[in-house]
């Protein structure tokens, strides 16, 4: 659709199940604690080369959904997928940070699962909490928790991330 106009290159959109669905503005709290937790991706998992951090980019999960997550892992490539998107094989863990956005981003949970995406986390910053979904099916995740202080993720259990101290 960008390729023959109807759809402007710049447009902030996402392809999700066939639906083609504009993105919201990023306010301050979601790039605060999108770029806080990045830093310690950045830091842990990409500076040891155990994960490209992919952070705002398309992923080509199923044939009709190109999901742009707000950060996920990736497992490490040198050339950081630059010849192909990352497929559904490639990706660790995607995480969404919702503001304004919690019932659509509540809604990709299930288009990550269809994909069998190994792990989510939807962080709500108004309600300072984070859903971890594990286990994907094509009916959903079949394990949801609500973490408020320390999680780590599923690929690395070493590295913990202290969801308290990102969201205050």
């Amino acid at each position: 659709m960008v390729d023959v106009g109807i759809i402007p290159a710049d447009a902030r959109v996402e392809l999700l199940e066939g639906r083609i669905y504009g993105m919201a503005p990023i306010g301050s709290l979601h790039a605060s604690v999108l770029t806080a937790l990045a830093e310690v991706f950045f830091a842990t998992a990409a500076a040891t080369r155990r994960a490209v951090v992919w952070h705002q980019n398309p992923l080509e999960i199923l044939p009709d959904s190109a999901p742009q997550p707000d950060l996920a892992l990736l497992k490490w490539r040198d050339d950081r997928y630059r010849d192909a998107l990352p497929r559904p094989a490639d990706v660790l863990l995607v995480v969404e940070v919702a503001d304004s956005t919690l019932a659509r981003d509540r809604s990709k949970l299930l288009t990550y699962a269809r994909a069998s995406i190994p792990e989510a986390w939807l962080i709500d910053v108004q309600a300072k909490a984070m859903t971890i979904a594990r286990d994907p099916s094509p009916e959903g995740y079949r394990s949801l928790t609500t973490v408020t202080g320390v999680a780590s993720p599923l690929h690395f259990p070493d590295l913990m991330i202290d969801l308290s101290a990102l969201l205050n």
